[in-house]
This record gives C-alpha cells, sequence and structure tokens, in this order.
C-alpha cells in the first residue's frame, strides 16, 4: 500500500513493507521524499506490536500507517533527516550513487561471464521467513524459471512477490 502525507510543506511518500504481512512481525513503513520505491533518501519506521495486517480492512491499514509516520516525523531526528537537512541528504545520495554504480558494474561483469557459461536468465529474490531474517535467493538458469521454479524458491518466504527475472 502507497500513500502520501504532507508534512512541513513537503510531500512524504509512504509504502508498507511487504515485511509486515508476516505473522510476527509488526507494521513496517518506508518514508521518502523521492518517489518511487526504496532510495537513498529512505528512513524505515517499525511498530512491533501491530500484528494481524493481512487480514486488517485497508482503511484500518491506512490509519496506522499514517499514524505511525506521523508519529515519527514528529521526532527531532527523524524530521532532520528527512525534511530540514537537504545537505545532509545529498552526501548521502551522492554516497548511496558512488556505491550503487559500483554493484551495477560488478553486477554486470558476473551477468557477462554467466551468459558466456550459457546460463539465459537470472532469478533475484528475497525469502521472507515466517520467523527469522529475510535473506535472499539468486538463481540462473538456461531456460525461463517456470512458475513451478519460482515456487520452489520462494516455498518459505510469506511474500511470493518479492523477486525478479532478469534475461541475461
Amino acid at each position: 500500500m502507497k500513500f502520501g502525507i504532507y508534512y512541513s510543506g513537503k510531500i512524504v511518500y509512504c509504502e508498507v513493507s511487504p515485511c509486515s504481512f508476516k505473522p510476527h512481525y509488526g507494521l513496517q513503513v518506508q518514508m521518502s521524499l523521492v518517489q518511487p520505491a526504496c532510495n537513498a533518501e529512505s528512513v524505515f519506521v517499525h511498530d512491533p506490536v501491530v500484528r494481524g495486517i493481512a487480514d486488517m480492512p485497508t482503511a484500518e491499514l491506512r490509519e496506522r500507517a499514517e499514524e505511525l509516520v506521523l508519529d515519527e516525523l514528529a521526532k527531532l531526528e527523524i524530521r532532520q533527516r528527512l525534511v530540514d537537512a537537504p545537505v545532509y541528504w545529498a552526501r548521502v545520495k551522492a554516497e548511496f550513487t558512488a556505491e550503487n554504480q559500483l554493484a551495477k558494474q560488478r553486477e554486470a561483469e558476473q551477468n557477462a561471464r554467466l551468459k558466456a557459461a550459457g546460463f539465459t536468465h537470472l532469478f533475484t529474490g528475497w525469502v521472507h521467513p515466517e520467523q527469522g531474517d529475510d535473506y535472499p535467493v539468486r538463481k540462473v538458469f538456461n531456460r525461463a524459471p517456470s512458475v513451478r521454479d519460482i515456487a520452489a524458491l520462494l516455498k518459505h518466504s510469506v511474500v511470493k512477490t518479492d523477486y525478479k527475472v532478469e534475461q541475461l
């Protein structure tokens, strides 16, 4: 669920994290001044007490998420990091961009090696187990992975949509 909140004259974009739908995780919301998705300017807030997100009506989920976000924005540290400190974000964004470019370069080199070895598709996903930490899953195929292949890779995940398949 995505939504926006006006705060200090700016739109704060918000999204309920997929982790929130794990039975024992609680409510987690990502906040950012940049849309879409997770970026260097994202802040995550978590309320471990809120449970039953998957069964909660949409209006109630949004109300609780908005309440969590507004409570966090009211705290000075978060407000300064998210709204009042463009210099801080410029530095963080530059660091993130440099790290991201290096990671993309390494990934492109690795994908080229995999393609040369005869692989055609790369599956990258995250397993969100019912209990415990999330962990990444990566697998290469010499064909497009089937629905059955994807289901097997995400067998232990509560969230079944946190993946991508790339053609090499």
